[in-house]
Order: structure tokens, then sequence, then C-alpha cells
């Protein structure tokens, strides 16, 4: 009897290069974040400016690539550990909502 073997898929499987980029995105979305959170409710041009940068950071085409390599079927690929599983799902939930 024959046993065939699953297909082969490495884009299956997390590069730590990809995982780097997005955690150094991902930081920087939440630098802005909390800077915006410190000036208020009240609309001001800083406000504004940073909303800004957040919506142009997290919209790049780069940002969407960096999930289309980091998921597979809508999912987290393997190799991630469960923080960095959390982080693909919470980047992709902001870069939906922007």
């Amino acid at each position: 009897m024959v046993k065939s073997k699953p297909a082969h898929h490495p884009e299956a499987l997390a590069r730590q290069v990809d995982v780097s980029k997005l955690s150094s995105i991902w930081a920087e979305v939440e630098t802005l974040e909390t800077e915006l959170q410190s000036l208020g409710s009240s609309p001001s041009s800083r406000s504004i400016e940073i909303k800004a940068r957040i919506k142009k950071t997290i919209s790049n085409p780069s940002v969407r690539e960096l999930l289309q390599r980091l998921e597979i079927k809508g999912e987290p690929v393997w190799g991630l550990s469960s923080s960095e599983r959390d982080l693909v799902r919470a980047v992709k939930s902001k870069y939906l909502s922007s």
C-alpha cells in the first residue's frame, strides 16, 4: 500500500523577517495611538495629523503584502508564537478598519 505525502506548502510557514517588519509597523502605530489618546478628545491639528499618519502607516500596501504572507485561508500561518498570532490578527483588524 502506497501512502501519499501531504502537499508541501512553504507559504504556510512564517518568515521571521516578515514578523519583525509587522512588529515594527505595529509598534509605530501603537506609539501614535498613545500620543493621540494623550491629546484628549478635542480635535486639533496635531490629532488630525496623527490620525492621518496612523491611517497612512496601516493602509500601506506593504502591510497588506506582509499580512498575505503571514496568513493562509484567513488565519495566521504556522510557526508563529501565540503573541505573533495575536499581532497578525490585531494588524489585520486595524488594516480592515482603516
